[in-house]
């Protein structure tokens, strides 16, 4: 059971997190790169959403097996870019990105399947968020760091100066007695 404490940190963390809006379409493949992504996010502190009205960005993961499927696709990237108007598509019909980006020319990011890292670097260009460690602790001989306690506060990268393509931001201990 969490504190009355725990509560307002959690309900603080839920609302500087950016919210991301998923849509999968295809096969089984396909539905493992969309855990894929959909897991690296979540790891990374971003917050999913089912609403495309609510959300920061929206992913469309397509298919483009049967005609059918590809207008599917190029719905649901319609209905996305209507309803958010922040879109990256992935999946099989990324593949071939200039039958997307001809139709659809507002898109953040075409990456075809598979990429999922490529779908999280277009993540992290459309939505920049940093991590900031409250307390670590580290070896400077070996660079090891560990952590202790609750460490994560959560700060939109606009508000760190100089910080570009950083996941997260080490802060080092306060200094201590060196040992001779």
């Amino acid at each position: 059971m969490l504190t009355a404490n725990e509560k307002q940190d959690a309900a603080a963390d839920t609302a500087s997190a950016p919210k991301v809006s998923f849509v999968s379409l295809g096969c089984p493949k396909a539905l493992v790169d969309s855990e894929r992504i959909i897991t690296r996010l979540r790891a990374e502190g971003y917050e999913l959403t089912r609403k495309h009205d609510g959300a920061d960005l929206v992913i469309v993961n397509t298919c483009g097996f049967l005609d059918s499927a590809k207008a599917e696709s190029l719905s649901a990237i319609g209905e996305a870019l209507a309803q958010n108007g922040k879109v990256i598509v992935t999946g099989c019909m990324g593949a071939e990105p200039e039958t997307i980006t001809e139709r659809f020319p507002d898109v953040l990011a075409v990456t075809g399947p598979q990429q999922y890292e490529s779908v999280v670097e277009a993540v992290h260009r459309a939505l920049p968020f940093v991590e900031t460690g409250k307390q670590f602790f580290g070896c400077r001989d070996c660079y090891a760091v560990w952590l202790a306690g609750s460490v994560f506060e959560r700060v939109p990268a606009d508000q760190v100066s100089g910080v570009y393509d950083i996941a997260f931001i080490w802060t080092p201990a306060p200094e201590t007695e060196k040992k001779e």
